[in-house]
């Protein structure tokens, strides 16, 4: 790769590395890639391409079903994966070579409190943290002991990914591989990463090997960029020059598939006249997170939003800032303090058990992590026909009719109603879970970060289905996401939330460009467009050649 250091022997080096799947087909083929001690490189590509499997590659980790077929992975010079001769990883994991997985949430010993997960990777003789406070700070988390006294499942997928990166990071390891590590962050909080990272390499000569969908992250990060289909590498060489003028469709394709922020586009579907009274009405809404016995955190304050039929209404803010206890609340799922929300002018129950059935139906939430929300031992057809059973639920055949038409529907074949949720990528399992929803005739559908983990092409692929779907069953689309590019989008209206308060809602294209509140302003200039991001990566280069 470009950026090796002559004579400097390499930090990872790949060569000729094929995994197979259980049935011999190549999910990597014979692969090469080299990165300098201290270098780091961004490994990017569509849903599909590779990028995971050579991630865990390069801890000596494969996928059950699948087997190393040829080639040998070295880390700091000694071998983790090896074809011919075999070799054994595990001594080298944590201190040579640290894993951020995309998935915190399942990497996160369930049964630990936040305080004894920081503590298990300290070191006192060391150089990293040395106290579960230090190593929660250096991750922007609060070290207040209510927060250490959390376990994983009480924290936002956001602060799971921090928790995640700060112990891998507290060893201080020779190479951190980070698949996706931002997914889950809001952008400010991405970008105090990002530069925590840097100053990472710059002190330690810490070597980094990103696997990312967001180019312009990767764009910050890395000196070199591979890019992956259907597991060859397709070209590789300087971020900047890479990303910047692709030689190959693909990367071409990639790179024209990236949301630019600072350049909204007109919505594409059309919502209800201003003058209709709205779908959706929440005024007051209060809602609190217990903490420990006494405590109780505010997590949304006198929320009021309004939704009109067949509008998509974003909300955005830093992780924690109550965006999916807004949602939660809304679909019942969470009991409000205060406040009130109305649907199509009539009061909605607090708690979803108390909602009728066409209450029930009409306002449907897709999750952040489809992989978490569909049952992993249910087939496709049996979750999709889940809102169609019941007392006054379809027959059998007719059910099986209108499973193949939402499948269809969301753009999946009909086929697929055979497979488990495992059998199918991350994009696919998104529109499963769409296709969920959408089975029970909703009127608003509540999405949680549903592009978040997502690659930029099947993101394109995911908004132009929820604009079709605005458009041809005038679903409302309420729509939490951290990432701008995607609100500039999708969203008709935009309301900006900090610590629980709406501080500025407006218009997608008024927000975007012309702020009003500080807060905002901090948002967008966290988040650069790619092109921005390319000229930050030309300028480091040429700072390092001088």
């Amino acid at each position: 790769m470009a950026g090796e250091l002559t004579g400097a022997p390499p930090a990872v080096h790949v060569t000729g590395l094929t995994v197979t799947d259980a049935g011999g087909r190549p999910l990597v083929r014979d692969l090469h890639l080299t990165v300098p001690a201290g270098g780091a490189l961004g490994v990017v590509g569509e849903s599909g391409s590779g990028k995971t499997t050579t991630a865990l590659a390069l801890l000596g980790h494969l996928n059950a079903g699948t087997r190393l077929a040829a080639g040998r992975v070295t880390v700091a010079g000694r071998p983790v994966l090896d074809a011919a001769a075999g070799a054994d990883p595990r001594p080298l994991r944590g201190r040579v070579i640290s894993y951020v997985p995309q998935n915190p949430g399942r990497s996160l010993n369930p049964s630990m409190r936040v305080r004894d997960l920081a503590r298990s990777l300290l070191d006192p003789a060391g150089d990293g943290p040395a106290t579960a406070d230090e190593l929660l700070e250096s991750v922007r988390l609060p070290a207040t002991r209510a927060f250490q006294r959390r376990y994983p499942h009480q924290l936002s997928g956001g602060q799971q990914q921090r928790l995640a990166i700060g112990m891998a990071l507290a060893a201080r390891p020779a190479v951190v591989v980070l698949d996706e590590p931002t997914t889950g962050l809001d952008v400010i909080t991405a970008a105090g990463l990002l530069a925590q990272l840097r100053r990472l390499r710059e002190e330690r000569g810490t070597t980094l090997v990103h696997i990312g969908h967001d180019l312009a992250v990767v764009a910050r990060l890395v000196d070199d960029v591979a890019v992956l289909k259907e597991g060859r590498l397709l070209e590789s060489g300087p971020v900047a020059a890479v990303l910047g003028a692709p030689a190959r469709p693909a990367t071409r394709a990639l790179v024209d598939a990236v949301l630019d922020p600072a350049r909204p586009a007109a919505p594409r579907a059309k919502a209800a006249p201003a003058t209709a009274p709205p779908l959706l009405q929440v005024n007051g809404l209060t809602a609190h997170h217990r903490s420990g016995r006494r405590e109780r955190v505010v997590a949304a304050e006198g929320i009021d939003l309004t939704l009109a039929a067949g509008e998509c209404l974003a909300l955005v803010g830093e992780s924690g800032s109550g965006k999916t206890t807004v949602l939660r609340a809304l679909a019942g799922l969470h009991r409000p303090t205060a406040g009130a929300v109305t649907l199509e002018g009539v009061p909605l129950a607090a708690a979803a058990r108390h909602r009728d059935p066409a209450q029930l139906r009409a306002i449907q939430l897709v999750f952040q992590n489809p992989a978490q929300a569909l049952n992993p031992y249910q087939r496709v057809g049996d979750a999709v026909a889940r809102p169609l059973r019941g007392p006054a639920g379809l027959p059998p055949r007719e059910r099986a009719r209108r499973v193949a038409a939402l499948l269809d529907q969301v753009h999946l074949e009909p086929a697929l109603a055979t497979r488990l949720p495992g059998e199918l990528s991350g994009g696919q399992q998104q529109r499963v879970a769409l296709a969920r929803a959408l089975a029970a005739g909703p009127r608003v559908l509540l999405c949680d970060e549903i592009t978040s983990a997502l690659d930029v092409s099947v993101q394109a692929a995911v908004l132009a289905l929820l604009d079709e779907l605005r458009a041809t069953t005038g679903v409302s689309l309420l729509f939490v996401t951290h990432d701008l590019g995607v609100v500039g989008r999708i969203a008709d209206r935009v309301a900006v939330l900090e610590r629980g308060l709406i501080v500025e809602t407006g218009p997608t294209a008024a927000v975007l460009t012309a702020p009003r509140d500080d807060h905002t302003r901090r948002l967008l200039a966290a988040a650069p467009g790619l092109g921005d991001a390319l000229a930050e990566a030309a300028a480091r280069a040429e700072g390092s050649r001088a």
